[in-house]
């Protein structure tokens, strides 16, 4: 799709980090937006953003782990919108925290929100995509998907299965295509929705096993050409 202009983008996530700098983007190409967030005020902020310029913009409050509220979300664009031809599942949440410790609900959000939200943003969007000349997926996914980081068990697997899932299925929108994005955190805003051990415990972690266990990753990141001091670099 070489032309935005005029096109409809739906974006998850939009309240902030890279879902607000997508949406700041494509407004920039002319493309009309509907954005969903748990954050109510971080969408509005979002939306304040946008204003001035010649397109049109919707925003709700939307729970991505919960498929009858994603599916509200890709009617609603439609009906507001008139049709949707880009959608980009970039809702994401992460926990810091020692897989023996780690709560089975903080657990289990991740996975909702990273993996299942994708999948419910994917399957609820792409009858609507098939309608258009034009359909583009973006599934954000994250090195951490193929590179694992120390005390982020959960959101590790779940951005490793957003790669497989991604992968599972290669007929893409008609005339589209699905396409999966792994930025570092570096280029995210993930801390301002993550769960994490208590302070004392992360510094503690992060001053000693962690730079450990980082060191030991150090043949995996050898094997894709850039070094632990180099990774987020070449992955953003």
């Amino acid at each position: 799709m070489k032309d935005l202009r005029g096109k409809v983008a739906a974006v998850t996530g939009a309240s902030s980090g890279l879902g607000r700098g997508l949406a700041q983007s494509l407004a920039d190409e002319g493309c009309h937006l509907a954005l969903c967030d748990v954050d109510e005020n971080g969408l509005e902020e979002t939306a304040r953003l946008l204003r001035g310029r010649s397109i049109r913009v919707t925003t709700a409050r939307v729970d991505v782990s919960d498929r009858a509220a994603v599916q509200a979300f890709a009617d609603a664009t439609v009906a507001d919108h008139g049709g949707v031809d880009v959608v980009v599942n970039n809702a994401g949440v992460m926990v810091y925290d020692r897989l023996e410790t780690v709560r089975w609900e903080d657990f289990e959000w991740v996975i909702d929100v990273d993996f299942w939200g994708v999948v419910y943003g994917t399957r609820e969007f792409l009858p609507h995509l098939r309608k258009r000349p034009e359909g583009y997926i973006v599934n954000i996914s994250s090195v951490n998907g193929f590179l694992p980081f120390p005390l982020n068990g959960p959101y590790n697997a779940a951005k490793h299965v957003v790669d497989g899932f991604h992968d599972h299925d290669p007929r893409a929108p008609r005339d589209g295509s699905e396409t999966d994005v792994g930025p570092s955190r570096r280029d995210q805003d993930r801390h301002r929705t993550a769960r994490t051990l208590p302070q004392a415990e992360w510094l503690a972690a992060r001053s000693g096993r962690l730079r450990r266990d980082v060191r030991r990753g150090g043949p995996h990141y050898s094997r894709c050409g850039c070094a632990p001091d180099r990774q987020g670099h070449q992955a953003g």
